[in-house]
């Protein structure tokens, strides 16, 4: 994932009221075509 799409994912997340796990890694797997082995890495970017 570059810089650019990390800081769209992050902009997207702050309009959010809650987080959805299920969401956001929906949102990666077919917008960015990015699909990461662990769930930590989709924490890292809640945080």
């Amino acid at each position: 994932m570059s810089t650019e799409q990390r800081e769209e994912v992050l902009s997207w997340l702050q309009t959010k009221a809650y987080w959805k796990l299920g969401e956001l890694e929906y949102k990666l797997a077919f917008e960015y075509d990015v699909t990461y082995e662990s769930k930590r890495s989709y924490y890292e970017l809640f945080d």
